[in-house]
């Protein structure tokens, strides 16, 4: 997911950024502008990026999550000393406490490491790391489920009680955060408990002829 490794604040209205192959950019644009137009190309929406981030105990930024790739907010979105970094790319950490957190990232252009360092609390940042890898895993569990679901095993595979609950869970949720996005604007109100009360009474009806 991307080629970059790496992006932080420049100036502003620019941004740097540096590729997985080791070339040095600097758009002309915000973070927030790079960062968005990664999403869309992307395809990582608003809506299944809250509803994975909410089964999540941690208050943090959101990561843009696709599986096992991911692009990290180190911390808060309003500090500009945050950078987005590619996990994956990441091959070496540590915390120094003299400076911050020490990334390392190899050079493709030889045999030596690109080292970052990110002012940064070691809770803050592995906070952030550990909670994007936390959904990515998700991720990764609800696309088994929803193969299981439609026919990719055996019909006669079922899925173990646990995989169900989290299945139907996350897609209640999903539901749900339509159905009160969609009343709040196009009515103005929202009832939540009439919104609750449909998912529960209609999402998994069983099938009856």
């Amino acid at each position: 997911m991307g080629k970059r490794s790496f992006l932080a604040h420049y100036a502003t209205g620019k941004t740097f950024v540096m590729k997985a192959n080791g070339a040095r950019i600097v758009y002309a644009k915000s973070v927030r502008e790079v960062i968005n137009e990664f999403a869309t190309k992307h395809h990582i929406h608003q809506l299944m990026t809250d509803v994975f981030y909410s089964g999540t105990s941690n208050q943090v930024s959101k990561a843009l999550v696709r599986g096992k790739y991911a692009l990290v907010p180190s911390g808060g979105l309003k500090n500009e000393n945050t950078i987005f970094y590619m996990s994956h790319l990441v091959i070496d950490t540590h915390y120094d406490p003299q400076v911050g957190m020490i990334l390392c990232f190899k050079d493709q252009t030889g045999d030596g490491l690109i080292k970052l360092v990110v002012e940064v609390s070691k809770a803050t940042f592995l906070r952030h790391l550990d909670t994007a890898v936390e959904v990515g895993k998700t991720q990764l569990e609800f696309k088994d489920n929803c193969l299981k679901l439609f026919g990719s095993t055996s019909i006669w595979e079922a899925e173990t009680s646990a995989e169900r609950t989290k299945l139907e869970r996350l897609e209640k949720i999903r539901i749900k955060t339509i159905l009160l996005q969609f009343s709040e604007r196009v009515y103005g109100e929202v009832d939540l408990k009439e919104c609750e009360e449909f998912v529960e009474r209609y999402l998994f009806k069983p099938y009856r002829i």
